[in-house]
């Protein structure tokens, strides 16, 4: 970690990773990004990376790794906001007959300035593209 005295939106995307559900022991694999307003700490790039492939190892609903990705961030860094958002095609889904590559899940969470209305709607908007 690094001193920092930015106020400047900083956003890694398209962390890739693959992960286990848990409840049904099938492959999930998705992307991540991660939205934060530094107050006072920054993190290198590659740090978020391995955070994001790390908690995928551990076997965990997307839901989850969401929240713990959120968790990790938020005690290391304590930004003034955050976003994380999880996007994954499931196995499980393919095996219950939905056709392939016609759904994805996306698990989001805001934390500090970033849950007001317009804040949220431009992090998302950058996280897509």
């Amino acid at each position: 970690m690094s001193a920092s005295r930015s106020s400047s939106i900083v956003l890694l995307k398209r962390i890739s990773f693959a992960a286990i559900c848990a409840p049904h022991g099938t492959p999930y694999k998705g992307s991540c990004a991660i939205a934060y307003i530094p107050k006072g700490k920054v993190v290198g790039f590659g740090r978020l990376n391995k955070l994001v492939k790390f908690l995928a190892s551990q076997k965990p609903i997307q839901e989850d790794l969401t929240q713990r990705i959120v968790e990790e961030v938020m005690l290391n860094l304590a930004p003034q906001a955050l976003a994380v958002v999880v996007t994954a095609k499931h196995k499980c889904m393919l095996d219950s007959g939905v056709p392939k590559g016609e759904n994805e899940v996306t698990i989001i969470a805001l934390k500090g300035s970033f849950t007001t209305a317009n804040a949220g709607e431009l992090i998302l908007q950058l996280a897509k593209n």
